[in-house]
């Protein structure tokens, strides 16, 4: 019964995934960099360059999405969980990224 998924079947477990990844890893960056910015200290340049990172990564990431769900759209493939997966891809990336770097700095 479970030995044969479907490509769909796998690009949609791959998705949600994906997502249950991104959000666990966003909600770790969230928590770090608020904790940052609510310390009260002056910040440090490390710091200064890490929340500036804050708008820079999203426009990358959410840029790229939005290339891969366009080129989706012109494929006539938009409503695959396949497109969905490569439009979570960047932001995916970039959350994970994240959080694997901000965990070295504990």
């Amino acid at each position: 019964m479970f030995g044969m998924m479907t490509q769909a079947t796998n690009d949609a477990f791959r998705f949600w995934q994906r997502a249950a990844e991104t959000a666990t890893a966003s909600a770790y960056v969230i928590d770090r960099r608020s904790r940052m910015m609510a310390s009260g200290r002056a910040p440090t340049p490390a710091d200064l360059a890490e929340l500036g990172m804050m708008v820079s990564e999203k426009l990358t990431a959410f840029g790229l999405a939005n290339l891969a769900m366009t080129q989706a759209l012109l494929a006539g493939t938009a409503a695959s969980w396949g497109a969905a997966g490569e439009a979570l891809a960047p932001i995916h990336a970039r959350a994970t990224a994240n959080a694997r770097r901000l965990k070295r700095k504990r």
